[in-house]
């Protein structure tokens, strides 16, 4: 990111700013990072105007709610995620490995489901 795009997002939505140096002779470069929650409010904000990474970001919120789903289950005493939470959430890491690949046509790529009731 451009670091005025980087200030601009830190001022909007907060998180940090590191500048991490590079090879000698290069210019340092600007990462703007957010915590997990951060980053779910933000993409849900951003994804109206997301073009390009629409669906990576859509799969992203949904791993999130699988991740917060599993997380609600174990406070109430159940110490192992369910099975079929983990197969899903598996199932969202391979589509956003498939979905960041060059030169995949997104249109053939699958869909993460967030449903969490057993099958």
């Amino acid at each position: 990111m451009e670091t005025d795009a980087i200030n601009l997002a830190h001022a909007t939505f907060g998180g940090s700013i590191h500048s991490k140096k590079q090879l000698p002779g290069r210019k340092s470069v600007n990462q703007w990072t957010v915590g997990e929650k951060l980053a779910s409010y933000t993409l849900k904000q951003l994804l109206p105007y997301l073009r390009i990474k629409h669906k990576q970001a859509e799969n992203c919120l949904r791993l999130r709610d699988l991740k917060r789903e599993s997380k609600s289950m174990r406070s109430t005493g159940n110490r192992e995620r369910p099975e079929y939470i983990t197969e899903k959430m598996e199932q969202c890491f391979q589509i956003q490995k498939e979905l960041n690949m060059v030169g995949v046509d997104d249109d053939n790529t699958g869909r993460c489901e967030v449903d969490t009731a057993e099958e």
